[in-house]
């Protein structure tokens, strides 16, 4: 969902992760209530007068997907929350079939510049849902949502049913699935503002037809990605939708509001991290345009089909391969002769320096410095130091050269680190005067050790950047959390030690 904040059991073995299946029992009964109920909580604030821009689409989702763990009663109030706005007088049917109000609070404006008997803003909007569905499904590949025809009130026919009301107040536009079958690919239906007026949308959003375009360009996809698996990971979800959003309208850039809750800003913040309140899972789109352009031909530098590949890996439908977030972003990686863990550190890596390798890199932040050690001829060594990281996480250091260096002075930096299968991954970055980057991803051994040389002279390089990488993907999945898989990270808090001399 675009919000208002935006601005600004047996043990599974899995592609990469080691999954353990939630415990049965009494105690995961609880559990599964505690969630259930969590979730018919945050759903009815998400709706509640002036909520302020609180998660409708991921609590219409959470809501979708326990609602069977619900007393009869809460089950009941979940229904009437998942349900679709009341009945409109109104519909027009092409790419999908949109619905509002010809009288009342929820009517679009009346105006009719071309006497034909449909609002002006009707038509502006149902042009923007036909512009969306050129890109997304026409010209990308992506699947168009599913028929929603399994759904008692399904509307005209199969096609996504969307809903004009006045919601502005509190959201810019949600999705929510209707998962009518026992499979987590789902049907859906949206509702988006009745005008979007800048009066009561409020600075700084966009208002009007841009705030139309961004808000049908990202609730739209999320009516594809129900078709696909509701139930996939939040970080995937929604950093998918934002990238979208870019992707679709790319001239507008609304993505760099988020770029200050992103894995650019926060390299310490795992990158599929989600909690309420956060802003964590709508920055995760750098990663996918950081994917998309990493594994991208030459000759289409941005390829939407490496998105479209993760989510085919990730398609819950009948049949279909049903990989949870990492382990469909590995296969697509592997279809190109890397792996997620390496792409992860190249990642780290490259945001160090966004305008050497993204294609709007110059308006992208540098990922912060941990710590900044000057070497010089009277202090030669940093002695030992140490980083702790959680998984999916990114640590950056630097040495500056210093006085008294000659311009054949070296740096040797020696690393111990966890091992290798446990995610670790390092990159040393020498940046030259000349504006010269050299990039050296170093070779570990498998006990996560590793010593390497580069040039440190004092009128060559103006900085050397360390970059510590845990890259693990393994995790305990099942555990109702909100990381991927809903999974128990196996290796976070994990020790990196590094120490660094010149000679």
């Amino acid at each position: 969902m675009r919000t208002l904040l935006a601005r600004v059991a047996p043990i599974l073995v899995c592609a990469l992760a080691l999954c353990a299946a939630g415990s049965a029992g009494a105690t995961g009964t609880r559990a599964s209530s505690a969630r259930a109920a969590h979730a018919l909580s945050a759903a009815r604030a998400a709706f509640a007068p002036h909520a302020n821009g609180r998660d409708a689409t991921l609590a219409l989702r959470d809501l979708a997907e326990y609602r069977h763990e619900l007393s009869s009663g809460d089950a009941r109030r979940a229904s009437a929350l998942l349900a679709r706005p009341g009945l409109t007088d109104q519909v027009w049917c092409t790419v999908v079939c949109l619905h509002w109000d010809s009288k009342g609070p929820d009517a679009p404006p009346p105006r009719d510049a071309n006497g034909n008997g449909r609002p002006d803003w009707v038509e502006t909007t149902m042009a923007v849902l036909q512009e969306v569905w050129q890109k997304e499904i026409v010209e990308f590949g992506f699947r168009p949502p599913k028929s929603d025809l399994a759904v008692p009130d399904h509307g005209p026919d199969g096609r996504l049913d969307v809903y004009l009301k006045d919601i502005a107040n509190d959201v810019l536009g949600y999705c929510a699935p209707e998962p009518f079958t026992q499979t987590f690919d789902s049907s859906g239906y949206c509702v988006l503002d009745n005008d979007y007026s800048l009066a009561q949308v409020g600075p700084p959003s966009y208002g009007g037809k841009v705030e139309l375009e961004l808000t049908v360009a990202h609730e739209f996809f999320h009516a594809v990605q129900f078709g696909y698996d509701f139930t996939d990971d939040t970080w995937l979800l929604e950093g998918t939708a934002v990238w979208m959003e870019d992707e679709v309208y790319n001239s507008i850039n609304e993505g760099y509001a988020y770029l200050l809750d992103s894995p650019l800003v926060h390299p310490e913040v795992p990158v599929d991290y989600y909690t309420p309140g956060k802003l964590y899972q709508y920055g995760a789109w750098i990663f996918w345009r950081f994917f998309e352009e990493l594994l991208s031909p030459p000759s289409k530098p941005r390829d939407p089909s490496v998105i479209r590949r993760v989510w085919e890996f990730a398609d819950a439908s009948p049949g279909a391969p049903d990989l949870y977030s990492l382990s469909a972003a590995d296969a697509v990686a592997r279809e190109h002769g890397s792996s997620l863990g390496a792409a992860f550190a190249t990642f780290g890596a490259v945001n160090s320096a966004p305008r050497s390798f993204y294609q709007e890199g110059a308006h992208y932040p540098a990922s912060p410095l941990d710590r900044t050690f000057a070497l010089s001829a009277r202090r030669r060594q940093t002695g030992p130091q140490q980083l702790t990281l959680d998984h999916l996480t990114n640590r950056h250091v630097a040495f500056v050269p210093g006085s008294g260096l000659k311009e054949t002075a070296t740096l040797a930096v020696t690393l111990d680190l966890p091992p290798v299968t446990e995610g670790s991954e390092a990159t040393l970055l020498t940046f030259e005067r000349s504006g010269k980057l050299e990039a050296k991803p170093l070779q570990l051994d498998f006990g996560g050790n590793a010593s390497v040389r580069v040039p440190f002279g004092r009128g060559a390089v103006s900085k050397v950047i360390l970059v510590l990488t845990n890259a693990s993907q393994r995790f305990h999945c099942r555990n109702r959390t909100r990381l991927s898989c809903e999974g128990t990270p196996l290796d976070d808090k994990r020790r990196f030690d590094y120490r660094a001399r010149v000679s």
